[in-house]
């Protein structure tokens, strides 16, 4: 099923690309995609009315095949802080109400929730006592009587900590506790199934793991959940068949998720190009990428010199990811390995002081060989 991947990521010009928690590259197809999309935009009478509803529709498709939720109840947004700040401005919050979140937690699943606080509701940032993520235990010592919403990323950006969804979800399930996640750093590299948990949201963004474009991404909410919600934004094109009349009166109907949407759903150049991507995961499977990623992973783990390396992400295989974390002997000179590894042509992240990698789908074991050689010979 991964056969043939490496023709669809022939721009790295002899570079090798182990930062898809940062960017996701485009595959050639996507490429050829936006690249329509930009014609149609030069020659706009080649855009048709028909496409207007036809893109966001593709899009949602394609985005209920890879999340394995309804596409009818899919938000299309363009972050993974679309779907957090849709909740923390629609959600009816009390003064005294807590949100939970752990503190080593990437911003992007704090900040939408700390203008809250005007309310008087409380932002509790929990430790996670060492351990690299948040596990279910640790929760059920911070909620309390007042805790109305938990907050968490499937994976941690940080420390590549992959939470026990189960038993994060059973824990808020006990205490009625509403369970936000954010998949930006698990899905396209892992397979996901929310079937029987207790998940009242998830948000992710579209750039990363899910090969889109910059500015991509999307939101999922319990449909009991989203009729409490009040829509503070949204756009004609939405509710076009009532604003036909012309009356104005009252306010727009509900329309469901579609009300939640960013505006300009049919995004050519981004969501086009998106949806394409997300085509060529699907038809990969995602159970396959998990599995070749794991492989990279093990065998990236197993040939680390590790008199000099240390791994610092979790090695347990009910929380390993695909973001791996590790650092030098002397952490000073973690700096120094990024930039020798860019001298080399192999491009990771630097965060938290650390060297992170993301191997994906189309990466190879020769790829992660060369890294290693790259790594012994850094001084």
């Amino acid at each position: 099923m991964l056969a043939n991947v490496a023709a669809e990521f022939p721009y790295f010009a002899g570079r090798i690309w182990l930062n898809s928690a940062h960017q996701g590259p485009l595959p050639k197809s996507a490429v050829l995609a936006a690249q329509g999309a930009v014609r149609q935009k030069a020659f706009p009478s080649s855009i048709t009315e028909e496409e207007f509803d036809d893109v966001p529709s593709r899009l949602r498709a394609a985005i209920g095949h890879i999340s394995k939720l309804p596409s009818d109840e899919i938000i299309l947004g363009n972050g993974g802080s679309y779907g957090l700040n849709l909740l923390a401005a629609g959600l009816p919050w009390k003064h005294g109400d807590e949100i939970v979140i752990a503190e080593d937690e990437f911003p992007a699943t704090i900040i939408p929730w700390l203008r809250l606080r005007d309310l008087g509701v409380q932002i509790r940032l929990i430790s996670t006592d060492g351990s690299g993520g948040l596990v279910a235990e640790t929760l059920r010592k911070a909620i309390t009587k007042r805790t109305r919403l938990v907050c968490a990323s499937w994976v941690n950006s940080y420390t590549g900590w992959r939470l026990d969804l189960p038993s994060i979800s059973r824990e808020c399930g006990t205490h009625d506790v509403l369970f936000v996640l954010n998949l930006s750093q698990g899905l396209g590299a892992r397979d996901l199934n929310l079937d029987g948990l207790e998940v009242a949201a998830v948000t992710c963004c579209g750039y990363k793991w899910l090969c889109g474009p910059y500015g991509t991404g999307f939101a999922w909410v319990e449909p009991k959940l989203l009729k409490r919600m009040q829509c503070c934004q949204t756009n004609w094109w939405a509710h076009r068949e009532w604003a036909k009349k012309h009356s104005f009166e009252g306010v727009p109907p509900s329309i469901g998720a579609r009300a939640f949407d960013i505006g300009c759903t049919a995004n050519f150049l981004n969501f086009v190009p998106w949806t394409v991507s997300l085509q060529l995961l699907h038809g990969r499977n995602l159970r396959n990428i998990e599995v070749h990623n794991e492989k990279l992973t093990e065998h990236f783990i197993e040939g680390l010199d590790k008199t000099r390396y240390a791994v610092d992400s979790t090695q347990d295989p009910m929380h390993r990811s695909s973001v791996l974390i590790i650092s030098h002997s002397d952490p000073s000179m973690n700096r120094r390995v990024v930039d020798h590894l860019r001298d080399n042509k192999i491009d990771v992240a630097f965060r938290n002081k650390k060297v992170r990698l993301s191997p994906h789908f189309f990466n190879t074991r020769q790829e992660i060989d060369a890294t290693l050689d790259a790594l012994h010979c850094c001084k």
